[in-house]
């Protein structure tokens, strides 16, 4: 017979359950890189795939261990997600002792010490934000995807504390406070996830350490520049979701040319294998030794909708262009690298080379 409180429980747990999952997703929750960009179309999952992959940390459920808020370590350094191992459990002289052992070399595992129990979610806009943004007029109350994505995949009695207009951070209830691992109680910490604008500037989120970070469309370069020293004590890691219209800048060089590896669905590769006249496969692996994983997805790798739907949807939409953007996530604006400092050839152009009369720019001849 379940009590009162276990049948909210898990009656909360039904949006959870409904998710639907992509080869794309699957993927995506199974890469242990300290960067993952999700470059792709519009309404693709690549929001709604980032907030759940979230909710599974905090239930301790994700497959790479060190990614869940608590996870389990032994003194070799293996690891394993809090439901990967089934804890050895006896009574002695009265009282419940459980041990969780290390599966590869049998050593006691114990719940890693973490120094932070602090995510940020970094977003155009905050939640509530009544202004007008962008030349469209559209408001920033209907820009903001992260907030109302996160809590819509969050079962609700996870929330100790919701977040307010005044304090930008809900509180959430360790849900593995209590057990016993290697023989002693876990206490539990509350877990913090911050939301904040980098409109507000990269001095807002400087000098603290975060065990995840999410950016939701291109941040100013120096905000995310702020961002990676935050991840260091933690070994944490940064997500970023982004559509690549036509204002994005620095992402491309960053991020596109310096991968290590690159996950295209197949969607993506029918596309490019018309429009560039490329065949790559499904992963691509560059080992360009920079820890950044990519992956590219289109609005047709949407489960909820069909091909013909699709269709219709970017039917309105002449330029090959803007459809390449939008429904398949490739940017098509000649972008060129970012050079963080002034650097003579790659930046001068050389008269001789351009001006075969050699004219001056002030008019007659040097």
């Amino acid at each position: 017979m379940l009590s009162d409180s276990e049948i909210v429980q898990l009656n909360d747990f039904g949006r959870f359950l409904s998710w639907k999952s992509t080869w794309a997703f699957r993927q995506f929750i199974r890469l242990d890189n300290s960067i993952i960009v999700l470059f792709t179309g519009n309404r693709s999952m690549k929001t709604s795939s980032t907030a759940y992959q979230y909710v599974l940390r905090f239930l301790g459920w994700h497959p790479v261990p060190k990614r869940n808020f608590v996870f389990l370590e032994c003194s070799e350094g293996h690891q394993y997600s809090p439901n990967q191992v089934k804890p050895d459990e006896f009574r002695e002289n009265g009282t419940h002792i459980s041990y969780a052992r290390c599966p590869v070399c049998g050593k006691d595992l114990r719940v890693h010490d973490r120094q932070t129990s602090v995510y940020r979610f970094a977003m155009e806009v905050l939640p509530g934000t009544s202004e007008n943004v962008g030349e469209s007029g559209e408001s920033a109350e209907t820009k903001n995807a992260v907030v109302p994505e996160f809590k819509k995949w969050l079962p609700p009695f996870l929330i100790k504390k919701d977040f307010t207009y005044r304090n930008y951070a809900m509180t959430l209830h360790d849900v593995n406070a209590g057990k016993i691992w290697g023989g002693e109680k876990y206490p539990g910490k509350d877990i913090i996830v911050e939301f904040s604008s980098y409109a507000q500037g990269w001095k807002q989120g400087a000098g603290v350490d975060r065990i995840g970070i999410w950016v939701d469309e291109e941040s100013p370069y120096s905000f995310y520049e702020e961002q990676i020293p935050r991840l260091l004590t933690e070994d944490g890691d940064l997500i970023m979701t982004l559509t690549p219209a036509e204002r994005v800048s620095w992402t491309m060089d960053e991020f596109i040319d310096r991968a290590d590896i690159v996950i295209r669905t197949e969607a993506v590769r029918d596309f490019l294998k018309i429009d560039q006249d490329v065949d790559y496969p499904p992963i691509q692996r560059l080992n360009n030794g920079t820890d950044i994983a990519i992956i590219m997805a289109a609005t047709d790798d949407n489960p909820l909708y069909t091909t013909d739907q699709v269709d219709r949807m970017f039917a309105k939409f002449e330029d090959p262009s803007v459809i390449a953007i939008r429904r398949f996530g490739i940017h098509k604006q000649v972008h060129g690298r970012i050079y963080k400092e002034f650097q003579w050839e790659p930046i001068v152009i050389e008269s001789e080379r351009y001006f075969s009369e050699r004219r001056c720019l002030y008019g007659g001849h040097s």
